[in-house]
């Protein structure tokens, strides 16, 4: 199942929502990718914060576009 879906990590501030693919970590550690500066430092804090809860962020973003 891994390749078909992607991750959400959202910024210290959760301005921003980083999006990747979810073999990001296979592409780190056996392909040499680094990824932006900005999505580490994300993925570090929401290590730390796991309050964070990516389904109701999906829902509330998609109601927002939808709305427009």
């Amino acid at each position: 199942m891994l390749g078909s879906a992607e991750i959400w990590v959202p910024s210290k501030d959760k301005s921003i929502i980083f999006a990747a693919p979810d073999l990001v970590y296979n592409y780190i550690t056996e392909h040499g990718y680094l990824p932006p500066e900005g999505f580490v430092s994300a993925v570090m804090i929401a290590r730390e914060s796991p309050e964070w809860d990516s389904s109701s962020e999906c829902e509330k973003r998609l109601e927002l576009a939808f709305r427009s």
